[in-house]
């Protein structure tokens, strides 16, 4: 009766706790993975920014191409 009706919904929220879980664990484990190469990506940002042997692609202001109008009507 009453027991058996509790044992089974103990038991299935056991699950959908077991099942959530989960779900936060890979969560956090995308979450460390896109970190890692977010971190990783940084650096080598900060290597290209500081070497001198690259030409200066941040453009100086009043260089910058001019912009095609497109087609004229």
């Amino acid at each position: 009766g009453v027991y058996r009706r509790a044992g089974r919904d103990v038991a299935a929220l056991a699950g959908r706790l077991a099942a959530a879980q989960a779900a936060g664990l890979a969560a956090a484990h995308s979450v460390r993975l896109a970190r890692g190469d977010l971190c990783a990506l940084a650096e080598r940002l900060d290597i290209v920014a500081g070497c001198r042997l690259l030409p200066d692609i941040r453009g100086v202001p009043g260089t910058e191409p001019e912009q095609d109008p497109g087609p004229r009507a």
